[in-house]
């Protein structure tokens, strides 16, 4: 490839070793000329922009939401047929709505990369941070994702989970809200 992008003009550096190929990052306005190569030779890759648009080394801005999931879902920004709204029907985050009805902040990041059908798919990753009440600080918990394949392949898992309190209001409050002893 780097002789594709030289002979084309493109500016790149290697990104992360991807289990699917190589993240390439280029300018974002070579974007399209860089998934066009990657197609034409058939390497399997991601591309990424150099110049920071959405740089692979850079994390997710999160955006505070503030707001119960009830409400976040019927919102046009995460209508089901968005990305960011698949994020938080798919049942691994869903699961977690019933101890931690509200929605703190939100994080996401669009990629672009090259699928095995040698078409170009978005991507997105980043957070979802939970809370068990907006008002008062008793208990939180963040998801972090990976949404791939124009949003039909995902990937979750609960990064960490936290209580505030002393012992004896974390052990009341874990009753409270359904969690049980420790």
């Amino acid at each position: 490839m780097k002789r594709t992008f030289q002979n084309l003009g493109i500016e790149w550096r290697a990104g992360k070793e991807l289990w699917r190929g190589y993240t390439f990052e280029v300018r974002s306005i070579d974007r399209d000329r860089a998934i066009e190569a990657l197609i034409a030779d058939e390497t399997a890759g991601n591309i990424s922009a150099l110049d920071g648009v959405n740089s692979p080394d850079s994390e997710p801005a999160p955006e505070l939401i503030g707001r119960p999931v009830a409400e976040l879902l019927k919102s046009e920004r995460f209508a089901e047929s968005t990305l960011e709204g698949r994020v938080l029907r798919y049942p691994e985050v869903k699961s977690s709505f019933r101890a931690f009805p509200n929605v703190v902040s939100f994080a996401a990041k669009r990629r672009w990369y090259l699928g095995d059908d040698n078409r170009r798919h978005a991507a997105l990753e980043g957070w979802v941070e939970l809370s068990v009440d907006l008002e008062e600080k008793i208990a939180g918990r963040r998801i972090t994702y990976h949404l791939r394949h124009d949003g039909w392949e995902f990937e979750s898992h609960v990064g960490n989970e936290w209580w505030h309190g002393t012992p004896e209001e974390i052990e009341r409050n874990r009753k409270r809200y359904g969690f049980g002893p420790w």
